[in-house]
């Protein structure tokens, strides 16, 4: 378990980069429910007493975490028009959301990547087959050729 102080975590939601300003975060990777990776957050919002958890699983597993509570807001997928809140954008890839993201916090300090951690996770808990194994760390003279 990662623990941190005074940042601000960014998970991907369905169609916008969510954040929230912590005092204190824990982080840890592990399996939930019918997912094996997922990402078990806990955290106390700045202005809050009590701790909030969150799990990041499935096609969201992406969560960084910037250091400081000022780093930058991600823009509002929403828009108020004269009193009615209408949706700025429509649908919006993983990989556009992931780079988005990257560039909202390029300027800033990134002191956790779920990326690394999730690799960690999988080489620490499951084993490749020899032959593909064999394929990735000798690929001269292995018999498999990877497409």
């Amino acid at each position: 378990m990662k623990t941190f102080e005074n940042v601000t975590v960014y998970t991907l939601g369905n169609t916008s980069i969510r954040h929230v300003r912590c005092r204190t975060l824990s982080v840890e990777v592990g399996p939930y429910a019918q997912h094996e990776f997922a990402i078990h957050l806990t955290c106390v919002p700045k202005g809050k007493r009590k701790s909030r958890s969150l799990i990041v699983m499935g096609d969201d597993t992406v969560a960084m975490v910037a250091a400081g509570m000022d780093s930058p807001e991600p823009r509002s997928p929403w828009e108020n028009n004269g009193g009615i809140l209408s949706q700025t954008i429509g649908y919006v890839s993983r990989e556009d959301l992931e780079e988005e993201l990257r560039a909202l916090l390029g300027n800033s300090e990134v002191v956790y990547d779920s990326a690394h951690d999730l690799l960690t996770f999988i080489e620490d808990n499951y084993q490749l087959p020899d032959w593909l194994n064999d394929a990735l760390t000798n690929p001269v003279t292995s018999k498999v050729r990877l497409l």
